[in-house]
């Protein structure tokens, strides 16, 4: 070992040699090679200071050693400490005043920021409200509804009001309902289906909805006809032709057998005459058959039935035919004519026929048929609704058949817009009504007074002084409600 530099006062070793040294200036080199010291007076390398196990008991600066025990201060601060993120961070008084912001203190100093969720619980042990924004406690609440019950008219848990305008010139009448307006309706009283042969074809229904003007609905039917071809025999006196085979209104076809020669059919007027009433004994019906000269000698056979239903059909028979001669049949140049109209049969109209009839005549209905009781019979129906809605009957040829009275009218009812309600009309219990004419000059007042009448749990009517009135009138109704 090279010891020039060294100056020697203490004992050093090497490698079994000892010298003594007073001090070692290593001169800025190092001692490289240290091991793991054992013993307290043992040198120590850099990895062992460094290490967690270095300085036994102490943390280090950067945080990687973690406390062992709690840490006594001694009364003194932490200092210069960051604001906490973690829950289990530390906190600044800063932080901690800014915290307590956001708590209601018990002693009443901080007031709440927002609602409190009770999330079903209670608040107990509140004491009793005395300013207009406290909270009341139940047995406050119990003593105020108790109070307030003494006060509250029984009689009374409804008001309701609205307008209505007087129309109904007739009768100074204006029905009024609690819930929506309605319109008015006409209903026939007798049920279909219904015999219009008389008037028959061109019978009328005549229908004035809301003032408007007269809707006519005219009922057409025509019967169906066999028109024999011209050049007929008029003479068949001394023929021994007298059958025909004759189908009426679609019926299985029947022979029919006259007796011309008998009856010395020998003209044209005698020949129909002896066909239709042996085609009336075969076939049922009172069809006629007349005579025609216009065109040529011909014969017309006619349905007693009028609509689309109506026919007449004639063919040949199968012995003693006298198609050819009389020019009857298709095959002989005759012609069937079916029946036309607004109906099958007019003798047997159906409401659904009389309905399409009236929608596609008139304007300003709803036309329908009664149900249950009253099905059959024919309902008309304003499209308009309230106090100026009003169905008035004309002088239609069909109303008798139809159960309808000349002038016959109806009117709409004013709604309140109270849907749903019904009211007491009944004793002590009975609601009343208050009205007021709105619009009406001082001078015009005196004949304007009002009433009230046929009162019932949806609505009630009012009566004028004046019939022909139709000004409006204010409403208030007050009263009890039904019970259900």
């Amino acid at each position: 070992m090279a010891l020039g530099l060294l100056k020697i006062s203490r004992r050093l070793f090497d490698w079994g040699n000892q010298y003594d040294v007073k001090s070692l200036d290593l001169a800025g080199l190092k001692i490289t090679n240290v091991g793991t010291p054992e013993a307290d007076t043992d040198a120590a390398n850099k990895a062992y200071v460094d290490g967690a196990e270095g300085i036994s008991g102490c943390i280090r600066a950067d945080g990687t050693i973690p406390m062992d025990a709690d840490l006594s201060m001694g009364t003194h601060k932490v200092t210069g400490m960051g604001d906490p993120s973690d829950n289990q961070d530390a906190v600044t008084l800063a932080y901690l005043v800014s915290q307590l912001g956001l708590y209601v203190k018990k002693d009443g100093t901080v007031a709440m920021l927002g609602d409190l969720p009770l999330g079903g619980h209670k608040i107990t042990g509140l004491g009793t409200g005395s300013e207009d924004t406290d909270a009341l406690t139940k047995a406050q609440i119990v003593a105020l509804v108790s109070t307030a019950a003494g006060m509250v008219d029984t009689k009374t848990n409804r008001i309701l009001r609205g307008k209505a305008t007087l129309t109904d010139a007739a009768t100074g009448i204006t029905e009024v309902v609690f819930g929506a307006s309605t319109p008015a309706t006409m209903m026939g009283s007798i049920a279909g289906p219904w015999d219009l042969s008389d008037p028959g074809d061109g019978g009328t229904i005549i229908i004035d909805p809301d003032g408007d003007g007269d809707q006519t609905a005219t009922l057409n039917a025509t019967a169906g006809t066999h028109i024999g071809a011209a050049g007929a025999s008029t003479d068949m006196s001394a023929s021994a032709e007298d059958k025909f085979k004759i189908s009426v209104d679609g019926a299985e076809a029947v022979e029919v057998e006259c007796d011309f020669f008998g009856k010395a059919c020998d003209n044209g007027t005698k020949i129909a005459a002896e066909m239709q009433a042996n085609a009336r004994t075969a076939t049922g019906t009172e069809l006629t058959v007349t005579f025609s000269t216009e065109g040529g000698d011909h014969y017309i056979f006619t349905s007693p039935t009028l609509g689309t239903n109506s026919s007449i059909e004639i063919t040949p028979a199968d012995d003693h035919d006298c198609t050819e001669e009389l020019m009857l049949g298709t095959a002989n140049g005759g012609v069937d004519a079916q029946g036309t109209g607004d109906c099958a049969d007019i003798t047997a109209v159906t409401p659904a026929e009389l309905i399409a009839l009236c929608d596609a005549d008139m304007d300003g209905l709803v036309i329908t048929e009664g149900t249950g009781d009253d099905a059959g019979k024919l309902i008309f129906t304003s499209d308009s609704v309230g106090g100026a809605s009003s169905i008035t009957v004309g002088e239609g040829t069909l109303n008798t058949a139809l159960g309808f009275t000349t002038s016959q009218a109806d009117y709409g009812a004013a709604g309140l817009g109270y849907d749903g309600v019904s009211l007491d009309h009944s004793g002590d219990n009975e609601y009343s009504v208050a009205l007021l004419p709105v619009g009406v000059d001082q001078d015009s007042l005196g004949g304007k007074g009002l009433g009230v009448a046929n009162k019932a749990a949806s609505g009630f009517n009012i009566v004028c002084e004046t019939a022909a009135a139709a000004h409006q009138v204010d409403i208030v109704v007050i009263g009890l409600e039904a019970s259900t």
